[in-house]
């Protein structure tokens, strides 16, 4: 080796800079290879309560599933929270099935839910609409007694509802949400158009699902062709059947007819009873012969 005054030649330090140099870049291309192929052998749960439901590629798509339903069930509230514990967690790929935004939003679709504070309509102590406020909610309830009450000619007493029924301020799913008292009534009288669902949860089976929906599983098949019942999965959602009423409205009319008997005519009174429009009762008052 050249030297001069006992140091290395000038050439040789810039040399070893340069092998420095290249050494640092191969090593950071080392460092980002092997990161880039680490990161293909994990993908990003989505667990709901506890329970994966969905597997994702990336922990940004999975956040943006999740909030793109947030924002699509609030309805515009911006005070509304996801009613779930929800966890994005990063997991080994191995036997994961990562599913695309569309599917990963479907099957969260029915095991997802935001609520927020409203006035709500309670049936039997079970939430059933919700309006943004306590007037709101008393005139829904005041036009669904109009809405049978003026049907009757002569009635006898205010209509009166069969089930307990109050007001209440309390945090409810946004999917009982109503902007007006007309809506909420279209709901609590079964005129909302659409069916009705019930969803799969973890453990659920053909019959637990019948049983929910109040019909029998028979029913729930008939209504459902094509589906799997030993392989249902979480977050379906099977049809139960057209919306019923939730609240029943009595009424008791007076009717007064008059009516042919082997003793000649009669004016018979009576008192009959309405359930949503329906007669369910008559009670006679009176019957009365009439002349000639």
């Amino acid at each position: 080796m050249a030297v001069r005054g006992g140091k290395a030649a000038p050439w040789m330090s810039r040399q070893r800079l340069i092998d420095a140099g290249l050494l640092f870049l191969a090593l950071l291309f080392l460092f980002l290879w092997l990161s880039s192929r680490s990161s293909g052998h994990y993908v990003y749960a989505v667990s709901v309560n506890g329970t994966p439901v969905v597997y994702m590629a990336t922990g940004r798509s999975a956040h943006s599933v999740v909030n793109r339903m947030k924002e699509e069930k609030a309805r515009g509230e911006r005070s509304a929270e996801l009613a779930q514990d929800v966890q994005i967690t990063k997991v080994p790929a191995e036997g994961k099935p990562v599913a695309p935004p569309d599917l990963a939003k479907r099957k969260l679709e029915g095991l997802l839910s935001v609520a927020a504070e409203k006035y709500v309509i309670l049936v039997e102590n079970r939430p059933v609409v919700a309006l943004d406020t306590e007037e709101d909610a008393m005139t829904a309830l005041e036009m669904l007694r109009s809405k049978y009450g003026m049907a009757a000619k002569v009635l006898l007493e205010v209509p009166q509802f069969k089930e307990h029924v109050a007001v209440k301020r309390q945090k409810v799913d946004m999917s009982l949400w109503h902007a007006a008292p007309e809506e909420a009534v279209a709901a609590l009288s079964g005129t909302d158009t659409g069916p009705s669902y019930v969803v799969v949860l973890k453990g659920d089976l053909g019959s637990d699902l019948a049983r929910k929906a109040g019909i029998p599983f028979s029913e729930l098949k008939r209504l459902n062709p094509g589906v799997r019942w030993s392989r249902l999965k979480i977050g379906d959602q099977l049809v139960t059947g057209r919306r019923k009423p939730l609240i029943t409205v009595i009424i008791k009319e007076q009717v007064t007819h008059i009516e042919d008997t082997p003793s000649g005519k009669r004016e018979i009174k009576s008192v009959v009873t309405y359930e949503n429009g329906q007669p369910v009762r008559r009670e006679i008052l009176s019957s009365i012969r009439l002349a000639g």
